[in-house]
């Protein structure tokens, strides 16, 4: 339900805009990092132990930005990242690798605090959905934990980023929580904390329709910016 009218709001925001007198389309690639986590776990009497190394991985998509000052910029992420899963029970290290296939669909509502034809100084924050596109469910070697794979998550997104000519750059703090449940055979679920990434991408321009503002001074010349 909460997705459900987070997504409604963000779709009106984004249709609001789009007669704006400036929107971009384009295309992106990009590099996404996680940072780790450790967890500790008790079950019958064992030290059940879990750690997750850098999650790295990749990124391509599309976006939009409509708007000039302030402007709302939907996009269209598929990513692929790979994390080294540690596992420790019984005195036994066995050691994964966890593909994690999604997409992702963030809407970010930005200002531009720099705005001219081939140069811009933009912030941004707003809401990322994400859904599971056949991340792996399984650890090789390990019977007693179950992965369970999140159909649909909702995060948060924030950064900042700037335009040189047509190609923009983003540099983004991602806050989601763990894309897996970890379950024991008992189906008793281990916890995890959301996982903080970044995301560096860069996109191309196909289509920018930048139109300089119209000043006029005291003899009513124009003047543009």
């Amino acid at each position: 339900m909460i997705m459900k009218k987070l997504f409604l709001i963000t779709s009106l925001a984004a249709v609001s805009v789009f007669a704006s007198a400036q929107y971009t389309l384009g295309f992106k690639t990009g590099f996404n990092t996680s940072l780790g986590f450790d967890k500790d776990w008790h079950y019958n009497e064992q030290n059940w132990n879990l750690k997750s190394d850098l999650a790295k991985g990749l990124q391509v998509g599309t976006f939009a930005r409509f708007g000039r000052t302030f402007y709302v910029q939907p996009e269209f992420n598929y990513n692929l990242n790979i994390a080294k899963i540690h596992y420790s029970y019984n005195n036994q290290l066995i050691t994964d690798d966890l593909i994690l296939s999604t997409l992702e669909f963030p809407v970010l509502f930005g200002y531009k605090a720099v705005n001219t034809k081939l140069f811009n100084l933009r912030f941004m924050a707003g809401p990322k959905f994400r859904f599971n596109a056949g991340s792996d469910t399984s650890i090789d070697n390990v019977q007693d934990l179950i992965l369970e794979a999140r159909k649909a998550q909702i995060g948060l997104d924030a950064g900042l980023g700037f335009d040189v000519w047509r190609f923009s750059v983003d540099v983004r703090y991602n806050l989601i929580q763990q894309l897996y449940h970890y379950k024991t055979v008992d189906q008793q679920e281990i916890n995890m904390a959301p996982i903080n990434s970044f995301t560096v991408s860069v996109g191309w321009k196909l289509l920018d329709t930048y139109k300089a503002k119209h000043y006029y001074n005291k003899n009513n010349e124009v003047i543009k910016r």
